[in-house]
């Protein structure tokens, strides 16, 4: 009989001697004649009649035994039904754990006829080395190695006996075998790797159900007579606690997938060390460890669903024509191949970053899984033989040394910057395997030896959940920055999990939605990523778009979430119905039809995979193109920031010159050749005009008036000391008509001349004629002597004319200052050209930030943009806000600021909404794809949508752009900054 199947109430015929797994050809040593009876076996043959009633009563007892012994049916736990006996008349089986010793026999078997039936009652018993019966049995109860005397006269049988073993089924429908209890030694060694005491079966990776099978019966080492022992029933044991583990961390690596749960990475390092302990405690448990049968098992549980889900996901996902997926064919065969994990890093893939590029980006961990699940064979057979050879120890010393090479390895990683590498790489990872494998094995050997617990159940739950509590807290609050500190903890956290959690304990409601959650958990593992891709796909279509702000259906949204989970949910309920096909040898037709659209579905998605294109080469030369392309611009761009960062000293040193330029602008005056021109008044302030002004030439004189003006002018500039700067001092002794002054002041139209008004009351009638002149004269500017020196009789003698020295002093100062705030006028209106031309400048300056449709289109750029600053990055959504934020905020955007994202930026109309408005007071320009519809009145679109989705324009990935499609949207580009054109 196959491993965990049942026998079935058919009768089914068997030959004296055999039993279902082969010929054990055990007799017993005969102790006296036969004598006829009416009993018959099941083969219709007589059988040898019992002698003494003595005898006859301890067969009767040892059914009795049996049958009580046998295995119980647990609904609530989906156990194998135990043997029963029909009440109809039909043939019972009871079957018999037993194992033979090195000689190969086997225990005898007992019949009895009971109510009329023939009832066919194997024995469990055990032979030792030199073949010989092991014990009797007696009421029901069985002393585990203790040899007993003989108490009657042997009992014989004409057939031949082999014991069947006991099966037991775990809860997703895995078969393992039981074990019999095996007390003597080989030769001094120990089996390596096999149960010494009770066997306990535990399901591999997804199943946490425990069984122990005690022996009942055992033949006497001589086969002649039973012996009484006692005995104990069957027990299963279900450790429910590791059903809430598992459930957790699905639950957690869901939760991190749609982004809500940070630390939620960390939950498979648990599933890893899960699936060590559990795989090598099966594997143990076995009395003949199988590599055909556990690769069966490993085919059916793991792979196909795998290769479902893969096709499902590959067909769905090319009906869909807005999703351009180039590495379908490369992708979907690294995860059927089980490499996906390597795939990935060549592939650069981030399976930190918050955008979905793949569908499949979480099959690292399967493709790990896989690849442990080929070689556990050679690493078991490897440690039964290191075990066989060298013992215990040293088993345990070469997993400890793996695994904190393993740990070591990660560490270096994480500490070189290679994240990814230390995240998807199968030698990081493989330590928290090992670590399993470590613990699964020394677990079972502290079983087999019959170590007793040192805490009671209480304290172990209690410790059990604080422990749970403490690897929550570290989801809540690590993230992918957190370095390997915190996965390797969790490695050694789950060790103390699941060592707390292997304990027996009653069910309760909890434990069966738990228990219900666990029963899918690698379901919505290999689901949950598609789920994910495709609502990620879907958000940035024009009917999601569509939708109103307040519909609560955006990414990252509760709705948005709660709705994947339950699409998760349901399908990984669908695929495992569709598992469960068969149940207790009985085919389910409704679970057949959903097993058959599951398959046809699959076949679907495995017509699309075939006949998909493999564009790898030419997504490589693409990449090549495009890293050579961003190298280019980042030399490009250190040169631009030098360059820029000259441009700003030397502006911010002109600006310096700038504010701090009137102290620069008196000096400047002081050192003007300056020409003065005057009458008496003039001629008494001429020591202190010299002092302001140590280059100048002064002409006064008494008696003056402006009829002299021009000749004087006319004689100086003869010598060659006129100036720009002619300073005019006349009035005090009358005044010439007004073409006079006309007339010296157009002569000298090319140079600032300055007229003084004067202050003798009888001809004040001349300074407004010189107001008058200066109104329609641009290089004429009035110095207002009386005005100033209004009010200051100090300046004056008793003629209010002529000066005092105080009064000189002021004189020369008023001219100074009247030619500073000249030159001071000029010299604001030149900084303000030089502010305007800067700012103009400053406005004409672009920066261009995207990521790979940036990258292609520089090159084609018209000359003067290609000089802008451009920011090539590789982040998303949420991520290209933040930058943004910084760039402004750090003050490093200039006046333009052009986006140019594709699609694969995850960006909507409410992003560059936002972005636009955190770069306020800067003219925002975007790029648009032919999936943006409206945009924010307040950005300026650089429209692409018109190209559809020629093949012209685009690569076959319908996202990169060809040459021809590169040079178009420049021109577009160039066309919108340039000339300004919509």
């Amino acid at each position: 009989m196959p491993p965990g199947v049942v026998l079935s109430k058919k009768k089914k015929k068997s030959k004296a001697g055999k039993s279902k797994t082969g010929k054990v050809n055990n007799k017993a040593k005969k102790s006296g004649k036969s004598s006829k009876a009416g009993n018959k076996n099941s083969s219709g043959k007589n059988t040898r009649p019992v002698k003494t009633e003595k005898v006859q009563k301890a067969i009767e007892d040892t059914e009795v035994i049996l049958t009580e012994a046998a295995p119980v049916e647990d609904k609530a736990e989906n156990a194998v039904k135990g043997t029963k006996a029909e009440k109809t008349g039909k043939d019972t089986k009871t079957a018999k754990t037993g194992k033979s010793g090195k000689e190969g026999k086997a225990g005898k078997a007992v019949k009895s006829e009971k109510t009329g039936k023939n009832t066919k009652t194997a024995k469990t018993g055990k032979t030792d080395k030199e073949g010989k019966a092991g014990k009797a049995v007696k009421s029901g109860k069985s002393e585990k190695n203790k040899k007993t005397g003989k108490t009657g006269s042997s009992v014989k049988t004409d057939k031949k006996k082999k014991a069947s073993k006991t099966d037991k089924v775990g809860l997703f429908g895995r078969v393992f075998k039981n074990r019999a209890e095996k007390t003597e030694k080989d030769s001094g060694k120990e089996k390596p790797l096999k149960a010494e005491k009770s066997a306990t079966a535990v399901t591999e990776d997804t199943d946490s159900k425990v069984s122990e099978s005690v022996e009942t019966v055992t033949p006497d080492r001589t086969g002649e007579e039973l012996k009484e022992t006692e005995s104990r029933k069957t027990r299963r044991a279900y450790y429910y606690d590791l059903d809430i583990v598992r459930a957790l961390s699905c639950i957690a690596v869901l939760l991190y997938h749609l982004g809500i749960l940070k630390g939620g990475y960390l939950a498979v390092c648990t599933f890893f060390v899960l699936s060590g302990f559990l795989t090598v405690k099966s594997a143990m448990q076995q009395e003949t460890f199988s590599v055909g049968q556990y690769y069966k098992r490993r085919l059916i549980q793991t792979y196909i669903p795998l290769a479902a889900v893969t096709f499902i996901s590959v067909l769905v996902i090319t009906l869909i024509p807005e999703i351009s997926w180039l590495n379908l064919k490369p992708e979907t065969t690294s995860v059927l191949l089980g490499y996906n994990n390597w795939w990935q890093l060549s592939a650069s893939l981030d399976y930190f970053a918050r955008h979905v590029s793949s569908p499949f980006m979480h099959f690292w961990y399967v493709a790990i899984q896989l690849q442990f699940d080929a070689v556990f064979p050679l690493i078991y057979l490897f440690l039964k033989k290191v075990r066989e050879k060298e013992g215990k120890q040293a088993q345990y010393l070469f997993l400890s040394m793996g695994t904190i090479l393993s740990a070591i390895y990660m560490i270096l990683l994480y500490g070189a910057g290679s994240v990814m590498a230390a995240y998807y790489d199968t030698f990081s990872r493989v330590h928290a395997i090992l670590a399993g494998i470590l613990w699964g094995i020394f677990s079972e050997d502290r079983r087999e030896r019959g170590a007793k617990q040192k805490l009671v159940s209480g304290d172990k739950a209690a410790l059990f959940w604080f422990s749970v509590l403490i690897w929550i807290l570290m989801l809540l609050f690590s993230n992918s920055d957190s370095g390997s500190f915190p996965m390797i903890l969790t490695v050694v956290l789950s060790i103390v999990i699941i060592e707390l959690g292997t304990r027996e304990r009653e069910k309760n409601r909890v434990d069966a939605v738990f228990g219900k959650i666990s029963g899918i958990s690698y379901e919505i593992y290999l689901v949950q990523y598609p789920v994910i891709f495709l609502a990620q796909q879907l958000l940035l279509s024009n009917w999601f778009r569509s939708l109103p702000e307040g519909s609560g259906f955006r990414e990252g949204s509760f709705l948005m979430a709660a709705a994947e989970i339950a699409v998760t949910v349901i399908i990984a309920l669908i695929l495992k119905y569709a598992e469960g096909f068969r149940a207790g040898g009985t085919i389910i037709k409704k679970r057949v039809a959903v097993l058959i659209a599951v398959a046809l579905l699959a076949a679907g998605g495995a017509v699309k995979y075939v006949a998909a294109e493999d564009h790898t080469q030419e997504l490589k030369e693409l990449q090549m193109q495009l890293d050579q392309i961003a190298a280019e611009l980042e030399q490009r761009q250190a040169e631009l920031l030098e360059r820029r960062k000259q441009e700003e000293q030397d502006w911010e040193d002109m600006l310096s010159t700038l504010q701090n330029g009137e102290e620069g602008l008196k000096d400047a005056v002081r050192q003007l050749p300056v020409v003065g021109i005057g009458d008496s008044v003039m001629l008494g302030a001429i020591p202190a005009l010299y002092s302001e002004f140590p280059n100048g030439y002064f002409d006064a004189g008494t008696s003056r008036t402006s009829y002299v003006a021009n000749g004087i002018v006319s004689s100086i500039e003869n010598m060659g000391l006129l100036g720009d700067v002619v300073v005019f001092n006349f009035g005090a002794n009358g005044e010439g008509p007004d073409w006079v002054r006309e007339e010296v002041v157009d002569r000298l139209a090319d140079r600032k001349v300055f007229w003084l008004t004067n202050t003798n009351y009888s001809t004040l009638w001349v300074n407004d004629s010189i107001k008058e002149l200066a109104s329609s004269r641009s290089n004429l500017r009035i110095i207002d002597w009386y005005e100033i020196s209004k009010d200051h009789d100090e300046y004056f003698i008793s003629d209010g004319i002529h000066l005092t020295d105080e009064g000189t002093a002021a004189f020369a100062k008023a001219i100074f200052d009247g030619i500073c705030e000249v030159y001071r006028e000029e010299w604001q209106r030149k900084v303000d050209a030089i502010i305007s031309e800067h700012e103009a400048a400053e406005r004409m300056k672009t920066v261009f930030i995207g990521n790979d449709l940036l990258t292609g289109v520089a090159p084609y750029l018209d000359e003067s943009l290609s000089d802008a600053a451009m920011i090539v990055t590789d982040v998303y959504g949420e991520d290209v806000i933040q930058l943004v934020r910084d760039a402004v905020s750090g003050g490093e955007l200039p006046h333009r600021v052009v986006f140019v994202f594709d699609r694969n930026a995850y960006l909507g109309e409410s992003d560059y909404a936002a972005m636009a408005e955190i770069c306020e007071g800067h003219e925002v320009f975007i790029v648009e794809d032919d999936s943006q519809t409206e945009w924010s009145s307040s950005i300026s679109g650089i429209s692409i949508a018109d190209f559809g989705r020629s093949s012209d324009f685009f690569m076959p990935d319908m996202i990169h752009l060809t040459d021809r499609g590169n040079e178009i949207l420049a021109e577009r580009i160039g066309e919108k900054l340039l000339n300004g054109e919509e």
